[in-house]
């Protein structure tokens, strides 16, 4: 028995192929190539997972699957009972940023050039499954100076995909993908290779500039010369969000290193803040940021409040910010930003963001005012 197609049918189906072709193309490409590898001697410390998500999550196996990557790109990690022994030797608690004793004594004790710093901002293993990371890497030096930067905010549906081929159900899988992209992120800076981000071009470009502009903005007329040191305080927290204002300003943080600015590690200015007893009620105020300018000698310092950053089924943030000049003292620039996941979703759900991780990114890159 033979089965007989006719012309329209086989029309129908080549198209049906074509669109899945489609929207298998958007679906996260597999990196073959080779990683990079560290250069010989990098000897640094990993230090244990932040816990930014408020909640129970898999930190140890993120940090783990974290550290086995780095050690195949040739990164020599100190090992976990001496990175233990120095912790309680030297009392240390505070795990989201090194200070300056700290950096100190990790080069003179354990010969350790740079320590890295995670933080894990969400996770969830539903379906579909989401992951959130911070990571950056340390000086272990006096006083320590941030060297790299990256934030990964990845959901199991980003590119779905014609008939939802490109979704990811699993969580392993998601978070070997976030995991092996800061991985790769740090040997390339590690190999001087540059990784300069994508640029958005063209039409799609121009729509999610317009789209994720700030919703008010103010910069200085004075002509005070840019500033390129500078730092950063915890966002004043209003949202129902716990440690909004932390990540937030590690948002600020990841996105200004990456654009060339110095940024003061926020361990040191946390070791500051406490050190002069500086208590942040509804924010920083002009005299405390003369103090810790002028301690932290930098040229800026940035705060601000966070209203709204909600995970949920569409990811929404809102928050404000500023910048106060040490030289002028008057802030020389302030924005609003308000967005949802969906404000640049276009046909089949591109363009859509689903982690609140992704969407305060955009919106600092598209958003600056500095």
């Amino acid at each position: 028995m033979t089965l007989s197609i006719n012309s329209s049918t086989k029309k129908l189906v080549a198209a049906f192929a074509f669109l899945a072709l489609v929207g298998c193309s958007s679906a996260p490409k597999i990196e073959t190539v080779e990683p990079p590898a560290a250069p010989p001697g990098m000897r640094i410390a990993v230090f244990p997972m932040h816990n930014l998500t408020g909640r129970g999550a898999p930190f140890k196996k993120v940090r783990l699957a974290i550290i086995a990557l780095l050690k195949k790109r040739g990164f020599e990690v100190l090992p976990e009972n001496r990175l233990e022994a120095f912790m309680a030797r030297h009392r240390i608690r505070y795990i989201g940023g090194v200070d300056e004793a700290t950096a100190g004594a990790l080069r003179d004790e354990e010969n350790v050039r740079a320590v890295l710093v995670l933080g894990l901002e969400s996770y969830m293993g539903g379906n579909p499954p989401k992951i959130a990371l911070m990571a950056r890497l340390v000086s272990a030096e006096t006083p320590p100076k941030v060297l790299w930067s990256e934030g990964v905010g990845i959901s199991g549906n980003d590119a779905p995909g014609f008939f939802g081929v490109g979704l990811v159900t699993n969580a392993n899988v998601l978070t070997a993908r976030a995991t092996t992209q800061v991985a790769d992120s740090l040997a390339r800076f590690a190999a001087g290779i540059d990784a300069s981000g994508e640029v958005n071009g063209g039409l799609k470009g121009k729509f999610e500039r317009r789209q994720f502009q700030p919703r008010t903005t103010y910069r200085s007329e004075a002509g005070h010369p840019e500033p390129y040191k500078v730092a950063i305080v915890p966002f004043f927290n209003r949202s129902a969000r716990k440690n909004a204002g932390e990540i937030m300003a590690l948002h600020f943080m990841n996105e200004l290193k990456n654009m060339g600015y110095e940024v003061v590690e926020p361990g040191a200015v946390r070791d500051q803040l406490l050190k002069f007893r500086i208590i942040m009620d509804q924010g920083i105020n002009l005299p405390q940021t003369d103090i810790l300018l002028e301690m932290v000698d930098a040229d800026m310092v940035i705060t601000g409040r966070v209203i709204e950053y909600s995970e949920g089924g569409i990811p929404k943030v809102d928050f404000s910010a500023m910048g106060i000049e040490r030289k002028s003292r008057e802030i020389a620039w302030a924005l609003l930003s308000q967005n949802k996941g969906d404000d640049a979703e276009t046909l089949f759900q591109m363009g859509k963001i689903n982690t609140a991780h992704a969407l305060a990114s955009k919106m600092i890159q598209v958003g600056r005012v500095w």
